[in-house]
């Protein structure tokens, strides 16, 4: 007798095989190990073996009955052992599968299937499609007979999306119900296999495929156009599919940052906004029939996306946070905690932002900027307001603390702008100043130069002492140009003692150039007022030698002074009564 190996390779098996490949139903092969061409040779095999064994009738019909089988067990298992038989429950193309269903809906095979193709629109493309979707349906959903779950949704995925257009409006929205909830339990199967002792490249890859199932998933649901799309199980569904993706993509963030810094590839990032109008919509759908256990869960992963945006600024963006509070507005059911949180830190971003701008403008000399500032520190005040409307009662004491603090520091940073803003007004026209050949006009572009620095000195008070300080030595330098020496000496005066009060905490090498400046300047103005008192005391004594003994000699002086030197804009007449006047005076 023949090895089992050699018949295995005989041309009769091979024969078998390619013969009745095609017949196999797909259904038949899919619930069973068994194949038509291994049963025809276990009972080929039975039939060589009754002619050499002598036996009854009844031992021969018991025999028949049996060894077939047993053959049959023989043969499998040697296929098994020696790597000929192929993978269980083999994955057949959509293009077989239909044509088989075709076939068992009494159609005709491929030239049937070719034509029917061809015509979208006919009742029998429309008829072939409703079976088909029952049969994948069928198959996918018992999970006795398809034990792996991807196979039930790519099924469910091909009636929903190929089958589509023929199918009718409730089967349509079954179809995609059920696609859409086996996407969100193999996304949950993804979410859930997730740890920290994984490697992040294996956890970037399990949470992409979670996040893309419940996204699949969402799709799916938003193709259930049926009469039930608003009833309890639509919304359930639809509430179960938000609940895990914020989570799934924030992890997928964290993740991404570690796969950048291994690997140094551009990843997805977080996206606070979506996270939010997904945690929001969760609430949304599954409110009234999820538990309050359900619902509280939600709401604190919604308040960690909050604290994650508050404490950094570059999740936390100030675009994402403008579009979170825009989306909490319109969910006013959602975390009042949360939502405080939010319009707090887009506060807080909006405070960045303008230093920043005030930063950039102080150093590039930009008024424009300035006003955009000015512009966003003003629109602070909405997320504020709404942040404390948001947060009433004692448990929000300290939160209101919070509050307040920061819509103080919003108050100091305007007032600081505005201060910077005169100041550099103020630079503006005391350079003008220096280019106007008129003295008239210099003199009024002067005082207004003047007005514009004691107003930046008045609002950068008890604001910031550094802005105050540039302000006093432009008011000092102007009231000593303007003659006023000794308001300049004590505006002077101020400014020093206040830088030199600053750089013993912080030493910037701009500033503490600036107040050496401020110095240098002191001491010329002090040195010239020193040689001025030491010419004005020599001139008096040298007046009172030679003059004051004679009244008729002071009255020539007095002459020649005004002859000389005379004051702007004295007439002759009052000259002549000035020196009438001085003579005849004791």
């Amino acid at each position: 007798m023949r090895s089992i190996p050699s018949i295995l390779s005989s041309p009769l098996y091979l024969f078998c095989e390619k013969f009745f490949k095609v017949q196999d139903s797909p259904s038949f092969t899919r619930r069973t190990l068994l194949r038509v061409p291994d049963m025809f040779l276990a009972i080929w095999l039975a039939a060589l073996a009754f002619p050499f064994l002598q036996v009854s009738a009844p031992h021969a019909i018991f025999g028949a009955c049996i060894i077939p089988w047993i053959a049959y067990i023989v043969i499998f298992w040697e296929k098994a052992l020696s790597g000929v038989l192929q993978p269980a429950f083999p994955k057949l193309s959509w293009e077989t599968t239909f044509s088989i269903n075709l076939k068992h809906y009494n159609l005709d095979g491929s030239d049937e299937r070719t034509r029917i193709m061809g015509q979208h629109n006919s009742p029998h493309k429309t008829r072939a499609d409703t079976k088909l979707a029952s049969i994948c349906f069928n198959e996918g959903h018992c999970s006795c007979c398809n034990p792996n779950p991807n196979h039930r949704v790519e099924e469910l995925e091909y009636v929903v999306t190929d089958c589509h257009a023929n199918l009718g409006g409730r089967e349509r929205g079954f179809f995609a119900e059920m696609a859409a909830s086996s996407l969100r339990e193999r996304g949950n199967r993804h979410f859930w296999s997730d740890s920290e002792n994984l490697s992040p490249l294996v956890r970037y890859a399990r949470l992409s495929k979670a996040v893309a199932d419940y996204s699949s998933a969402l799709s799916h649901l938003d193709r259930s156009s049926h009469g039930s799309g608003d009833g309890d199980e639509h919304r359930a569904e639809r509430s179960r599919c938000h609940k895990n993706l914020p989570s799934a993509h924030r992890r997928l963030a964290m993740v991404a940052l570690l796969c950048h810094d291994c690997c140094g590839e551009d990843v997805a990032s977080f996206h606070l906004s979506s996270s939010v109008r997904d945690s929001l919509d969760a609430i949304s759908y599954g409110s009234g029939i999820q538990s309050k256990d359900w619902i509280a869960w939600i709401k604190a992963a919604l308040l960690d996306f909050a604290a994650i945006a508050a404490s950094d600024p570059v999740l936390g963006s100030e675009s994402s946070l403008a579009k979170a509070c825009k989306i909490f507005q319109r969910h006013p059911q959602g975390s009042i905690h949360a939502s405080a949180v939010l319009h707090r830190a887009y506060c807080e971003a909006l405070l960045r932002k303008a230093e920043e701008m005030i930063q950039d403008a102080d150093r590039g000399e930009a008024v424009r900027s300035f006003l955009a500032a000015l512009g966003i520190l003003s629109d602070c005040a909405a997320p504020l307001e709404v942040a404390a409307t948001q947060c009433e009662g004692r448990a929000f004491r300290d939160f209101r603390h919070e509050l307040r603090e920061l819509q103080r520091r919003v108050e100091l940073k305007r007032r600081l702008c505005e201060s910077i803003q005169a100041r550099k007004k103020g630079e503006d026209f005391r350079e003008l100043a220096g280019r106007s050949r008129d003295p008239e006009q210099r003199l009024e572009i002067l005082v207004s130069a003047l007005d514009q620095f004691r107003e930046s000195e008045r609002l950068a008070r008890d604001c910031d002492e550094e802005a105050r300080v540039l302000a006093l030595g432009g008011v000092g330098q102007l009231l000593v140009t303007l003659g006023l020496e000794e308001q300049g000496e004590s505006a002077y005066t101020s400014a020093i003692a206040i830088g030199d009060s600053l750089l013993q905490h912080k030493r910037r090498k701009n500033f503490s150039e600036l107040v050496e400046r401020m110095k240098s300047a002191y001491q010329a103005l002090a040195m010239r007022k020193r040689d001025h008192e030491e010419l004005k005391t020599k001139v008096s004594m040298r007046l009172e030698a030679n003059f004051a003994k004679n009244k008729h000699n002071l009255s020539k002086f007095l002459e020649f002074l005004l002859a000389e030197h005379p004051p702007p804009g004295l007439d002759p007449a009052d000259r002549d009564r000035i020196v009438d006047e001085s003579v005849q005076s004791p």
